[in-house]
């Protein structure tokens, strides 16, 4: 018999919301370590805010490549399991793996994408005073919110349970081990 644990990704997104002060936090670190930013550096003309639009929906792809590698790495069959879309009625993308995984595993390829692209060069561009990097560190890890969120999903799952992602909500089923049989 699977559990199904999800969340409304209506109800994610607004619980992703709270992670905003929590970011507010190391903005204003960033700003009394290094002052202000000029920001017409960074949007000093249509073409540039254009570029900036552009690398903001590439790097979401880049998030959900980054789920699909660790799940195919993880998956017995690899890439065979793993479907890369995007849900058309809630413009949200997603990576989903079509096997179970151990508990472990599938919390490390959820948070992945979050400390790749997000808490990695938030702390660069903290420690180095780059702005830019700063930024685009904090808006990734906001964007990994949902990820965060059905990571906290899963803590009080056992760890002799497999998670087999949910196809279409934010969440996963648990599995007893004994129970797999694909």
């Amino acid at each position: 018999m699977k559990d199904k644990r999800t969340i409304e990704i209506t109800k994610v997104n607004l619980l992703g919301l709270l992670f905003l002060p929590v970011l507010s936090i190391f903005f204003i670190a960033y700003f009394y370590i290094w002052k202000f930013p000029n920001f017409d550096a960074y949007i000093d003309s249509p073409l540039r805010l254009f570029y900036l639009v552009l690398l903001a929906l590439f790097s979401i792809f880049i998030h959900e490549l980054i789920h699909a590698i660790f799940f195919a790495a993880f998956s017995e069959n690899g890439w065979c399991d793993v479907k890369i879309g995007i849900l058309w009625r809630k413009l949200t993308p997603y990576a989903h793996c079509r096997k179970p995984l151990l508990v472990f595993q599938y919390r490390i390829a959820l948070l992945m994408p979050g400390i790749i692209l997000g808490l990695v060069p938030m702390i660069a561009g903290m420690v180095f005073g780059k702005f830019f990097t700063f930024f685009f560190g904090a808006f990734m890890l906001f964007s990994a919110g949902g990820d965060i969120i059905i990571y906290l999903l899963s803590l009080k799952i056992p760890k002799n349970k497999l998670l087999l992602d949910h196809p279409t909500e934010c969440g996963f089923y648990i599995i007893d081990k004994k129970e797999n049989h694909d």
